[in-house]
């Protein structure tokens, strides 16, 4: 049997090209989660106040699509390795079928099965670590929304609060510049009354 019919390769077709890939927006991803620490400790610090949570928002967004675009990058490494898999196996069933099969062939075509396999678990648990971290991200992003959706319903009550104390306040005044005036008035009848009582004893 010709060596090349079982020569099965090693690396995938393009795997160079994937393992760049992933390589890069892996940096990108650890860049995004960098920035998202940041804008989660400054929201924290003010507070959690409208802008700091924005800003703690846009971050996630951007955080979960290079999470999502590294998943994505994955998925096609994983098919990739998954058909060379598949090659591997049938190169492998080939030369263990063969007539006089060669052992030494046969070990070879088990060594690039094995090797074809383990290309596959490696690159499916970084998939599913991948998958993993972009349910989170998404999860934590709605729930950033709801935070700000509640933070929003927060500055709405207290501006209404506040609104309502100034009325309440200006009423206060009026009150007491009227309360104020009645006195003056009272004190100004009691004195006629009393200048008419002394007026009407003179007499």
């Amino acid at each position: 049997m010709a060596s090349n019919d079982i020569d099965i390769k090693l690396k995938l077709d393009g795997e160079r090209d994937f393992k760049t890939a992933v390589k890069d927006v892996n940096a990108e991803l650890k860049n995004m989660q960098s920035a998202l620490k940041l804008a989660d400790a400054q929201a924290k610090a003010s507070g959690n106040s409208t802008e700091a949570l924005a800003k703690k928002e846009e971050a996630l967004t951007r955080t979960l699509e290079a999470a999502t675009k590294k998943r994505d990058t994955l998925t096609q490494v994983v098919e990739k390795a998954r058909a060379k898999q598949e090659e591997a196996a049938k190169a492998l069933e080939k030369a263990r079928s063969a007539e006089n099969a060669n052992a030494e062939e046969v070990a070879k075509a088990e060594r690039a099965y094995q090797n074809a396999t383990n290309r596959v678990n490696e690159w499916e648990r970084q998939l599913n670590t991948a998958e993993k971290e972009v349910v989170e991200l998404d999860a934590e992003l709605k729930n950033s929304g709801k935070e700000m959706d509640n933070t929003a319903d927060s500055s709405e009550n207290l501006t209404k609060q506040v609104a309502q104390f100034s009325k309440m306040e200006a009423a206060t005044k009026i009150f007491e510049k009227l309360g104020a005036a009645a006195q003056k008035l009272g004190d100004q009848l009691e004195d006629s009354v009393e200048k008419a009582d002394s007026f009407e004893s003179a007499m």
